[in-house]
């Protein structure tokens, strides 16, 4: 619970990308980081949310039909996020640190 505060306190500074590793039992029960994910949307920003099959449903409700599902694939997710797949380049084993702040 320390977390989600410290987080949503946080969402007025602006992200190019929030990443919430799943949307769990607490979220499915109104708790957690819902109203993080819900502030970080009416911000603007694009929330990327884990999901297991047992909060799904509960997931598309929250959503609205406004979710995107997404794979594992990298390039589909970059694209998605608006850092355009085609401008990235494969990090290599050493990583500038603006390659590293961007993603």
């Amino acid at each position: 619970e320390m977390a989600v505060a410290q987080v949503e306190a946080s969402v007025d500074n602006g992200a190019d990308l929030m990443i919430i590793n799943k949307f769990g039992k607490h979220e499915a029960e109104g708790r957690g980081f819902r109203s993080v994910i819900a502030a970080a949307l009416e911000k603007d920003f694009p929330v990327l949310v884990g999901l297991n099959a047992l909060n799904r449903e509960t997931f598309e409700i929250f959503a609205g039909g406004l979710a995107t599902e997404l794979d594992g694939d990298l390039g589909r997710i970059l694209d998605w996020a608006g850092f355009g797949f085609a401008d990235m380049r494969m990090p290599s084993p050493e990583i500038s640190p603006d390659a590293a702040t961007r993603i």
